[in-house]
Formats: structure tokens, C-alpha cells, sequence
């Protein structure tokens, strides 16, 4: 999947709990917020982490210089397990990934 505003839809919905049919917005209560751009800027990220970071806390993110790509996991099994190992050549975008891998395994 790429960085783009569906991404970012589909995170907003796993973290939120609230299914949406737009790719900008999403209605909170009487209201609409906003989704942020998790998939492509960093504010974006960190928002994201910040949002989840109770539920996972043994997260990683490296950069490998060899590969010349980010990689995450969100499982806290470590990088070398693979089993929600995830890589991207941005930050945002392996983030998104790898938060999408771990929370629909077996869906």
C-alpha cells in the first residue's frame, strides 16, 4: 500500500475504532476531526505513536544504512523475528505499515 491519504484513512480507523467512507475526515461524536497525514509526514507519525505507544511498547524503528530503508515492528518480538517486520523507504510510511500488519493479522 502507499503513503497517501487511504493509508492514513485506514490507520485512523484502527486507532479510533471508527469506520469511515471519506478519506479526509471523520465523524467524532457531533462532529468531524480532521485525519492526520500519518502516512507521510513525521508530525503525522508521531501523532500516531503517541496515540499507541501503551499498547505497544517494545516498538522499533531503524534505519538501515546497508538497505538504505526504514524498518519497524510494532510486536516487540525484535526486527530479525519478521513476523510484523515491516520496510519502506520513509519513516511514515513503515510506521503506517507495520501498525496495519500487527493489527490485522488473521482479519
Amino acid at each position: 500500500m502507499q503513503a497517501g491519504r487511504e493509508l492514513d484513512a485506514k490507520i485512523a480507523e484502527l486507532v479510533n475504532g471508527w469506520s469511515s467512507e471519506y478519506t479526509e475526515h471523520l465523524k467524532k461524536n457531533d462532529g468531524w476531526i480532521l485525519i492526520p497525514h500519518y502516512s507521510t509526514t513525521w508530525n503525522g507519525m508521531e501523532r500516531l505513536l503517541e496515540e499507541v505507544k501503551n499498547n505497544y511498547p517494545l516498538f522499533e524503528l531503524v534505519w538501515n544504512t546497508r538497505h538504505e530503508q526504514w524498518m519497524c515492528d510494532f510486536n516487540g518480538k525484535g526486527i530479525g523475528e519478521y513476523e510484523t517486520y515491516t520496510h519502506a523507504k520513509t519513516a511514515p510510511l513503515v510506521v503506517c505499515l507495520a501498525y496495519l500488519k500487527v493489527n490485522t493479522r488473521g482479519n
